[in-house]
């Protein structure tokens, strides 16, 4: 069977070869970049595809029922989970010992706790739809994390995620794409709340605005397809909530740095920015200042948190230096700091440092 797909995938990418000159020439109307395959990738990907393979196997797998999944160029996630080895452990060890240090040092400057949210990759949770040829350790990044998280610094959300799935039909994740969608954010969302109420019980959650009302809606290009080429010809869907895209928080915006209002507005998604964006919500839930630092899993989190906090300060990642933030927390001083990461990332970046 493989040997048959490897033979068609052959005899499309020489086609496609040989007639490339003629589509160019007809298209452009001269003999310059006769091999340019800008026109026919997409048609290329899309058959690819269809044989079960990828043509860009680096940056996207195929796993099985048409679900996508990140390669190993990207943080190299594939290799970091298919062992783990001594050396691997000795690396989380220090990551969770770093995470200690940054929480004693908030306490110091007056912050009541921090919190990381770990949140899966996807072919953590959906693992039977990768193919065969993944195989996961018996001993995985995030059970390790789970293991040996002594000061509670750490909320695993896979087990919270897993419950989930045999409680919603929908999907959590996108199948196209390598991130959650907004029911897997909130899923993670609501163990993270659940997890700060024992360390802080007097705060409110609204837990049942958002699973009454779920629904899946629009069409989803996810980052996968992307990479393939074949966005436009592989659906994919949103999943949320009524009550997060009808009825979001409205805020007021504020570049931080500058100190500059960019207006009100009413937010269900948003990707942070390198430089700290501050949310303020005069009618979310709990009082708290919140210091929130996330990669791209926290973008369909933002309006839970502004929801629930008074004030949300938020920052990508990749701005999250030892120096920005220990600016931050001295000229904001939040109440709570809250990090969210990706599995594949948890263990690079902000993770490594340790405070100043």
């Amino acid at each position: 069977m493989i040997r048959k797909k490897i033979h068609a995938f052959l005899c499309v990418f020489l086609v496609s070869l040989a007639l490339l000159p003629a589509w160019n020439l007809y298209q452009n109307q001269s003999i310059k970049n006769l091999y340019n395959t800008d026109k026919i990738q997409p048609l290329f990907g899309w058959l690819s595809y269809q044989m079960g393979i990828s043509i860009n196997p680096q940056q996207t797998y195929l796993g099985k029922d048409g679900w996508l999944f990140l390669g190993n160029t990207y943080m190299n996630g594939v290799e970091k989970k298919r062992k783990l080895s001594e050396q691997d452990k000795e690396h989380i060890q220090t990551i969770i010992h770093n995470a200690t240090l940054w929480k004693h040092w908030f306490l110091s400057q007056g912050v009541q706790s921090y919190t990381i949210m770990l949140a899966p990759d996807k072919d953590s949770v959906y693992s039977e739809k990768t193919p065969d040829w993944v195989k996961n350790p018996m001993t995985t990044p995030l059970s390790y994390f789970k293991e040996n998280n002594n000061e509670d610094i750490y909320v695993v959300l896979l087990d919270a995620l897993e419950q989930a799935r045999q409680t919603y039909t929908l999907p959590l994740y996108f199948k196209t794409d390598s991130h959650w969608n907004q029911l897997g954010a909130w899923v993670g969302f609501k163990a993270f709340m659940h997890t700060l109420q024992q360390k802080h019980p007097h705060l409110r959650f609204n837990q049942y605005d958002f699973e009454n009302t779920i629904y899946q809606y629009g069409n989803k290009q996810g980052d996968l397809t992307n990479f393939l080429h074949i966005a436009n010809y592989v659906d994919d869907y949103f999943v949320s909530s009524t009550h997060t895209t009808a009825t979001p928080p409205t805020v007021e915006v504020i570049d931080y740095d500058n100190q500059t209002s960019l207006g009100i507005k009413s937010i269900t998604f948003a990707d942070s920015q390198h430089t700290p964006t501050l949310y303020k919500n005069s009618a979310a839930l709990n009082q708290e200042k919140v210091l929130w630092i996330h990669d791209s899993f926290g973008s369909s989190m933002v309006p839970f948190m502004l929801e629930h906090f008074k004030e949300v300060m938020h920052i990508h990642i990749l701005g999250a230096t030892p120096e920005k933030i220990t600016d931050l927390v001295h000229s904001y001083a939040p109440d709570l700091v809250v990090t969210t990461v990706v599995e594949r990332e948890s263990r690079d970046r902000f993770y490594s440092e340790t405070p100043l």
